[in-house]
């Protein structure tokens, strides 16, 4: 695994465990096991570790809705999948990428694009009506989000159930 990789995860699972606030740039190196040159080689700094994070992890999530779909799962039904598997085991992270993303616009501009691609996607491969792709990918959002904002009626059984109710506005 290359630095900037080992970096990376050293990142994700900081923030898993101990939140935002375990995102200093000692904690990284340290978790890590690299110098901080290292860091600096591959980041000017932390806003560009958390954005590169941001890509890391979403290119990750994509990577096992894509190998679902390969094996044949409708796309929408993978892609909740892969969210009700993040929030359960990241939901720490989540709540990372969440603060980073309403602090940096190009953050913003870069996941609303990542949104709108699987909007196109549940449309283009599942035959989503418009309208209820929209609905669904808001919903999406809304649970992952709610689940780092809120304590009461969040969590893995709450968008699970928000999942399940879901899926009935797909097509058969």
């Amino acid at each position: 695994m290359s630095a900037k990789t080992n970096l990376l995860e050293a990142a994700a699972d900081l923030a898993r465990s101990d939140g935002v606030t375990a995102l200093g740039v000692e904690r990284v190196i340290h978790k890590a096991g690299v110098s901080k040159g290292a860091f600096f080689y591959h980041f000017a700094n932390k806003d560009e570790m958390v954005r590169a994070l941001l890509d890391h992890v979403s290119e990750g999530c994509m990577s096992r809705v894509n190998e679902a779909v390969a094996r044949g799962e409708r796309f929408t039904d993978a892609f909740v999948d892969m969210v009700i598997s993040e929030v359960r085991d990241s939901g720490a992270l989540i709540a990372v990428l969440v603060a980073s993303v309403s602090l940096d616009p190009t953050l913003r501009e870069t996941l609303t694009e990542r949104r709108q691609a699987v909007r196109r996607r549940m449309i283009e491969e599942d035959g989503v009506p418009s309208d209820r792709a929209t609905l669904l990918c808001l919903a999406i959002d809304g649970a992952m989000i709610g689940t780092v904002l809120y304590r009461e009626g969040s969590g893995i059984d709450q968008v699970k159930k928000i999942a399940a109710s879901l899926r009935h506005l797909l097509p058969e």
